[in-house]
């Protein structure tokens, strides 16, 4: 454990984010930006930072650190991959999770904002809100408490939609069709993970780490699943009535036919009693939780992954109470497929990751609810875009901070907690790391000498 002060350590951590600016006067307003977004008041944009720091003379600079300044969102996040991956045991392969998120816009002509439809909407009735659309990758990091691991942000891109113009004539159609399948997500999601391989290659020592990557439903696709890297297990949850098929061997192919008997449905495996039914234990909320689920190794997805190898794991649903007296209820079963090179990890390993995959959903909360993302107000191309991966950035050094400074563990460091708070914390949530963090910058600017 280091023996650093929270701004500090944050201060230090920003300057190596910021070492691919050329210009000095940027990488320093780099620095006293990020703290100042972490540390202001709601709402989160660039004019309350500067408030926040007493900087207003120099409320155009900062503006223009990211629609003028040349520095590229993947090049700050290169120092945070390389912090995450030293925080994750060597014995052990690193678990990444993929997905994306929409912050809502009001108004239409902001740079990449679409129609696209509300997440919270009922599932009987669709409907569609202005938003901006962005994809993040994370990286599971954690103390030295292995049940506890934080979702730490490694890219957080922003995939606007292909936006239609004036179609006259039937090339144009097809044009535009191609464009659209050339940027949509699963293609941006696949990029992500190669330059997320490339990235942990790059590392000493990290061209021999095992990348297992989770995803949802959406990522289920041949775009995203067909040939992954070397070293890289894809970890995505499939369909009830998926069409899975048994391997034929090389010996008994005749003529096209490559694939042996149809395997009944997900959903059939998860009620027949002709599958074995196993058992393992994952911490989950800070308690042991006994996770049944079947498995059927060795199968072939043909409308995904093709002749490639996989596993379908089916869990069964978890059943939980609303009270301790209350009846037992019982969620969604879950039904996963497992690519890629499956022979480098065991099926509870592959479990285990799904199951984490749920702190990117976190990740998401405290970003938007939190810190702000996409209340900039910026309406520049490369703000757009600049602003809220920056932010994220930021987000994931007060993450790695928590882990290196206090083991990821809510000590005497951080203020005591209200009485009528009576739930089990183990780790300091966003708001007591912004809170010490906003304290440290009180005490620093008391004790700072006054100027004349």
């Amino acid at each position: 454990m280091e023996n650093k002060s929270l701004l500090v350590w944050l201060r230090a951590f920003l300057a190596t984010l910021s070492v691919s600016i050329k210009d000095v006067r940027s990488r320093k307003r780099f620095v006293t930006i990020g703290i100042g977004l972490l540390g202001a008041s709601h709402p989160k944009t660039i004019t309350s930072a500067i408030n926040f720091l007493d900087m207003v003379f120099h409320w155009s600079a900062f503006y223009k650190l990211f629609s003028r300044s040349k520095w590229d969102c993947e090049g700050i996040f290169v120092p945070i991959i390389q912090e995450a991956i030293s925080l994750c045991p060597v014995y052990n392969p690193i678990i990444s999770a993929i997905d994306d998120t929409l912050v809502r816009k009001t108004g239409k002509k902001i740079p990449g904002t679409a129609y696209a439809r509300d997440p919270i909407s009922p599932p009987f009735h669709v409907n569609l809100v202005i938003g901006q659309r962005y994809l993040e990758t994370t990286i599971m990091c954690h103390g030295s408490d292995p049940n506890s691991s934080r979702a730490v942000p490694v890219a957080f891109r922003h995939t606007p939609p292909v936006k239609a113009g004036k179609v006259t004539s039937q090339e144009e159609e097809q044009i535009l069709k191609e464009e659209k399948k050339k940027h949509n997500m699963s293609v941006r999601g696949r990029q992500q993970l190669v330059a997320l391989r490339a990235a942990i290659d790059a590392i000493p020592g990290g061209y021999d780490r095992v990348l297992i990557q989770s995803a949802d439903g959406s990522f289920a696709n041949s775009c995203f699943l067909t040939d992954p890297p070397h070293d890289t297990v894809i970890v995505a949850r499939a369909r009830k009535d998926t069409v899975l098929v048994e391997p034929l061997c090389p010996e008994q192919r005749k003529g096209n036919r490559k694939y042996g008997q149809r395997l009944p449905s997900p959903k059939d495996i998860l009620a027949s009693d002709n599958y074995g039914t196993r058992t393992m234990e994952v911490f989950k909320h800070g308690r042991k939780l006994a996770v049944h689920y079947k498995c059927v190794q060795n199968v072939r997805w043909p409308g995904a992954t093709h002749d490639q190898p996989c596993n379908l794991i089916v869990i069964k649903p978890f059943p939980y109470r609303l009270t301790k007296k209350g009846r037992t209820l019982y969620r969604q079963p879950a039904f996963l497929v497992v690519t890629g090179a499956i022979n480098k990890i065991t099926i509870e390993q592959a479990i285990r990751a799904y199951l984490l995959r749920w702190e990117i959903e976190v990740s998401f909360r405290d970003q938007k609810a939190i810190l702000g993302i996409g209340k900039a107000q910026v309406w520049n191309k490369d703000s757009v875009a600049k602003v809220p991966a920056f932010m994220s950035a930021c987000y994931a050094a007060l993450l790695l901070a928590s882990i290196r400074l206090y083991d990821d563990k809510r000590n005497e460091a951080f203020p005591t907690r209200e009485r009528w708070r009576n739930d089990p914390v183990t780790r300091p949530s966003l708001r007591d790391l912004v809170r010490l963090m906003q304290s440290e910058l009180a005490e620093e600017k008391k004790s700072a000498p006054d100027v004349a």
